[in-house]
């Protein structure tokens, strides 16, 4: 569990600590399309996770993006500490080759059949696909929300695998959505 409670304070992990205070820096004084301080992005993803993810998910949430909009390499993560699964999860989420489309890169996460990494992935998704994120997008650039959802069609049921497969190897229902975070079923708060 990131997160242990002490009294009504939370404390959380010093690794996803360290992670938040990277994108701060550098993310400082970088803006979304719709103007927004673009660390808050990587805030929201790791914030509407399961309660179930590891640290290292937890991580990988908030440090999606450094790889790709930072030139941040794995080998630098891991200089700074960050472990290494939280790396491996960075790297697969980090859409580094563009000549493979988009559909088809979350088609191989996907089929990972790796539960925290859908999860993050799915979580960035719906946090992209924000009806306000959208909005604030120039017209010609609101189409992506079809390519969002044409992903989440594809992300959504790899997650629910992935649950299916957890509950018969344990005999135990699991709950793998991101409805765990108190998300509703379009995964907004």
């Amino acid at each position: 569990m990131s997160k242990i409670l002490v009294g009504i304070r939370e404390v959380r992990a010093p690794q996803i600590e360290a992670a938040r205070k990277l994108i701060r820096e550098l993310f400082d004084g970088i803006t979304d399309k719709g103007g927004k301080p673009y660390a808050e992005h990587c805030e929201r993803v790791e914030a509407a996770l399961p309660v179930w993810v590891s640290d290292d998910a937890r991580c990988a949430a908030l440090l999606h993006d450094v790889v790709e909009d930072c030139g941040v390499t794995g080998g630098d993560l891991r200089r700074m500490g960050f472990s290494d699964r939280a790396v491996w999860l960075v790297l697969m989420l980090s859409r580094m080759f563009k000549e493979i489309t988009y559909i088809d890169w979350i088609k191989s996460i996907a089929a990972t059949g790796d539960a925290e990494l859908i999860a993050i992935k799915l979580s960035d998704n719906l946090d992209n696909s924000d009806p306000v994120r959208i909005a604030a997008l120039p017209p010609e650039q609101r189409d992506i929300a079809r390519r969002y959802e044409r992903a989440r069609r594809i992300l959504g049921p790899a997650l629910e695998n992935c649950k299916a497969r957890l509950a018969d190897a344990t005999n135990n229902p699991v709950p793998l959505t991101l409805s765990d975070a108190g998300s509703d079923a379009e995964g907004r708060g």
